[in-house]
């Protein structure tokens, strides 16, 4: 297994490489912080290719092989162009590179081993994702559990992995934790590159350089909110029992056998409304550490390395705009309005962030530099993303569907308590703050003035909500508004200072993500999108982990430009490092059952240990049957051990997790008419009933595998048997 590992990493490696030539303008550093900030821009464009590709060439190993073999062309004529600079180009750096790669990614699978599994939470669901891309064919990416359709979801990060695990002959049962592996390591990678490279504009000895620039992967993949906090005072006699109260956190406080070991679910599940132990208002606010120790492979965590590459792209151009010629900037505006589109099709919730981040940074860059020519040069922008939209047309207009409802955007009947927010977001928020007070004096201006108008706009944005929801409105919801109301206080005043004062023309870099995130923060405080929840949850949910990568951009800059002396750098950092060391520790033995799971990084091993059988009966189907044939096993349970047959051998099954059907198509009549229909098979002892729901859903094979006892079983034949694995065949 750790040659297929090493086998991995080295394919990831040369896709950097020779994707070089094509984003080598982007980024100006050396070869070392280009690659790191161009490996996830590789991963886009070799899957962007072959994605275009697989609907001429109709098959994902080829289209993929094409993709990779014209790219690998493109950069021969390139090195063969540049020889004479081959040895300035290529150094010891590029050795640097390999070597942290190859240690990220095996830092990573070193603890994953730990739960390496698919049990639990939405893990089969993603290695669903990714086997749906793998087993991509006849120009169509199927959902392996709603059989005849294609898949509806942003698929692309998917995509890209099942592509590489396809070429690269990667068995798919350990593709989907080297997907995972990657994520973090490109994460850490581009994270620190992004650090390195901004840090370099501040002068300082070259050792406190490098050491800095750890902080921002520190930040991004280690750091937690402050939830641990509270869940270790609630503990104190007294004191606790008024925390908790004060708080309300669902759960916090409870008896808890393993003490900290749930904190980690928890400290996602802050913020939330509750009257007698009942959620009004429930949500999650993941953060980056607890998503890769949980090991779920969703979207929002595959988009990260992809999201800070592209985020400095924008911030870079926009902030040291004079520092380019204007072909290069015109380049660099077409190459934006390009990958934002995409970006979309890794995280639909990517699409309006970058959309917004990208004006915000403009604006503010406009003000700053009154440059004529930069009109002209957003043209380039504009033609190039409405480029992208149309030649990714199918996925915005045909296989994204369902996801939301009109008028897709609403206003919130509950906000989130200040207790809450600053639980949550406290850490972002200090930096902010600590900066702002850091370079404007406070004595110079209207403070009154400033909370004053502050104070009008809160109540302003508060009565337009009340006016909407006047019907609604009772005591909970009066005192929900009165604790929201100075989160919205806190989010607004830094924005009034920021933008009177033009702290943005003394930083703009910095102040541009800061109001990014301030902006962000409000507008998800008042706002959401239409989703079938019904509620905000998903809108702050992927909201705030934008805003925590964000966050850890301006991190490292903060802390050097906050603490010049070292001790009180320390002061502020060996605490942070303290609470989320117990947090992530609570995390990690919570998801590993206190390190009682098998160590592998094999996703079929525990599915084999309660299932015997299974992997032969997967290995058998994709043998001895035709790609197109539908399986069943049962309708799917979700967030279950279920429907993995059609998972693992490609084969479409009629109807997986229902629920998350829903989720993805809307409330299609169809969903609840297959689960109606299904239940029926191992249900009814009518053959024409049975039969004609089999040929209903042209059902070939059918599996028993949990020793059901069904009628069903007695009508058609027993073609295979493994283990505790039955194979039924109805032809």
């Amino acid at each position: 297994m750790l040659l297929d590992v090493l086998l991995w990493i080295l394919f990831i490696a040369f896709i950097s490489l020779i994707c070089l030539p094509i984003y080598s303008f982007l980024f100006k550093d050396n070869i070392l912080i280009k690659l790191s900030l161009g490996a996830p821009i590789s991963l886009i464009i070799i899957g962007i290719v072959s994605w275009l590709a697989f609907f001429v060439l109709k098959e994902i190993y080829i289209s993929y092989l094409f993709s990779i073999t014209a790219i690998t062309i493109i950069f021969l004529f390139w090195l063969y162009k540049n020889r004479h600079d081959f040895f300035s180009i290529f150094n010891y750096k590029l050795l640097f590179f390999l070597i942290f790669l190859i240690i990220t990614h095996l830092l990573f699978i070193s603890i994953r081993g730990f739960n390496g599994d698919l049990i639990g939470t939405e893990k089969l669901m993603d290695q669903m994702m990714l086997s749906s891309a793998f087993y991509s064919s006849n120009g169509s990416v199927p959902d392996l559990w709603f059989s005849g359709y294609q898949n509806p979801y942003y698929y692309f990060a998917y995509w890209i992995y099942g592509g590489f695990i396809k070429l690269s002959g990667i068995h798919l049962t350990i593709g989907y934790n080297l997907s995972l592996s990657t994520t973090f390591s490109l994460s850490l990678m581009t994270s620190w590159a992004i650090s390195l490279s901004l840090l370099k504009r501040i002068d300082m000895p070259k050792y406190t350089l490098y050491l800095t620039s750890i902080l921002s992967p520190l930040y991004l993949l280690f750091l937690t909110n402050f939830y641990i906090l509270i869940d270790l005072f609630v503990r104190i006699p007294l004191l606790g029992s008024i925390l908790s109260s004060l708080v309300k956190i669902k759960g916090l406080g409870d008896p808890d056998h393993n003490f900290l070991f749930g904190s980690g679910w928890r400290s996602t599940r802050v913020i939330d409304n509750l009257v007698e132990g009942k959620s009004l208002d429930y949500t999650i606010q993941e953060y980056p550490s607890f998503s890769f120790i949980l090991g779920d492979l969703h979207p929002h965590v595959l988009s990260i390395p992809f999201f800070l590459s592209v985020s400095y792209l924008i911030i870079s151009l926009t902030s040291y705009i004079n520092e380019r010629g204007i072909k290069s900037r015109n380049i660099i505006f077409f190459a934006i309005g390009i990958i934002i589109p995409i970006m979309g099709f890794i995280n639909i919730w990517d699409l309006p962030f970058f959309i917004f981040f990208f004006l915000i940074c403009y604006l503010l860059s406009y003000l700053r530099n009154k440059d004529k020519n930069y009109l002209f040069e957003i043209s380039f922008f504009f033609i190039a993303f409405i480029i992208s939209m149309l030649i990714l047309s199918k996925y915005y207009f045909d296989t994204l569907g369902g996801q939301t409802e009109i008028p897709f955007v609403a206003l919130n009947l509950y906000s989130t308590s200040i207790i809450h927010l600053l639980i949550v977001m406290g850490l972002p928020l200090i930096i902010i703050y600590t900066s702002i007070f850091r370079n404007i004096n406070i004595r110079e201006i209207n403070s009154f003035k400033v909370v004053s108008f502050s104070f009008i706009v809160s109540i302003f944005l508060f009565a337009i909500k009340g006016i909407f929801f006047i019907s609604e409105l009772n005591n909970e919801i009066y005192m929900n508004y009165l604790l929201s109301f100075f989160s919205t206080l806190v989010l607004i005043i830094p924005i009034l200072i920021i933008l009177k004062e033009k702290l943005f023309l003394r930083d703009h870099m910095f102040y541009s993500i800061s109001l990014t995130i301030l902006f962000i923060l409000l507008i998800v405080e008042h706002v959401h999108l239409i989703d079938l929840f019904g509620n905000r949850m998903n809108t702050i949910f992927k909201s705030y982990y934008q805003v925590w990568i964000l966050a850890s951009i301006v991190f490292p800059i903060f802390l050097i430009k906050s603490f010049p002396r070292k001790k009180y750098l320390l002061l502020f950092i060996l605490p942070l490092i303290a609470i989320s060391s117990i947090q992530n520790l609570s995390t990690f033995l919570d998801n590993t059952n206190n390190l009682s799971k098998n160590y592998t990084i094999d996703t079929s091993l525990e599915i084999e240990r309660r299932y015997p059988g299974s992997f032969d009966v997967i290995k058998w189907i994709g043998q001895n049957t035709d790609p197109t044939d539908v399986i069943f096993s049962g309708v799917g349970n979700d967030y279950q051990l279920s429907s993995y047959f059609s998972v693992f051998s490609g084969r479409e099954t009629p109807i997986g997790w229902p629920g998350h059907e829903s989720q993805w198509r809307g409330n299609m009549p169809e969903i609840n008419e297959r689960k109606t229909d299904l239940f029926k098979l191992f249900n009814s002892e009518n053959d024409n009933e049975i039969n004609d729901i089999i040929k209903k859903y042209n059902i070939s094979y059918i599996i028993n595998y949990k020793n059901n006892n069904s009628y069903l079983f007695n009508i058609y034949n027993k073609i295979y048997s493994s283990g505790l694995c039955d194979v039924y065949i109805t032809k």
